[in-house]
């Protein structure tokens, strides 16, 4: 049996897990139940993990799916990142999504450390520069005229023929020039 070192918060915030969906990821609010008045945390909340790095929790503005690299607002709505978006989102927050949601669910946005999920598409190599493509969330290969550069995120493992999320680094995420 292998031993695999638990995911958790080294702050004071008790319960939460960022590897496996539970109460708080993804969380949808509830009018009709009183269970689920409203989100668990405060949006805009970070975490130190133990393992997984820095995350901040969010709110999606659209479907996301679990290792889209998104763009994040200043009121903590987080958007699929696109060669679309991307034009009118310099200065702006980027994270991994460490969930699938659905519009307004609530969850957690990886800032730095090591993922276990970014979305790429077919035949990125490992550890290469990324950039953005016309697929919500999914970074690729350069497309001169149309992508952005997406600096501080890699995949440790290349895709080959498949598109997905694949294991990787993020480190001081930001999005960069028009190629």
């Amino acid at each position: 049996m292998t031993y695999t070192t638990p995911v958790f918060s080294t702050l004071n915030l008790l319960g939460i897990d960022l590897a496996t969906a539970g109460y708080d990821q993804p969380y949808t609010v509830s009018t009709s139940t009183p269970e689920y008045p409203a989100a668990p945390l405060a949006i805009g909340t970070e975490i130190v993990s133990s393992v997984m790095g820095r995350a901040v929790y969010a709110t999606a503005s659209a479907a996301i799916t679990l290792g889209n690299v998104c763009t994040i607002s200043k009121a903590y709505s987080a958007t699929a990142l696109t060669n679309t978006t991307a034009a009118s989102s310099f200065g702006l927050q980027l994270g991994v999504a460490l969930s699938t949601m659905t519009t307004g669910q609530y969850g957690w946005f990886q800032t730095e450390g090591v993922s276990q999920n970014i979305s790429v598409t077919a035949s990125i190599a490992a550890n290469v520069q990324l950039y953005t493509t016309a697929t919500a969330g999914v970074l690729g290969a350069i497309a001169t005229g149309t992508s952005y550069t997406v600096n501080g995120i890699t995949t440790t493992t290349t895709s080959a023929s498949t598109a997905g999320a694949y294991p990787g680094v993020i480190t001081n995420l930001a999005l960069g020039a028009a190629n």
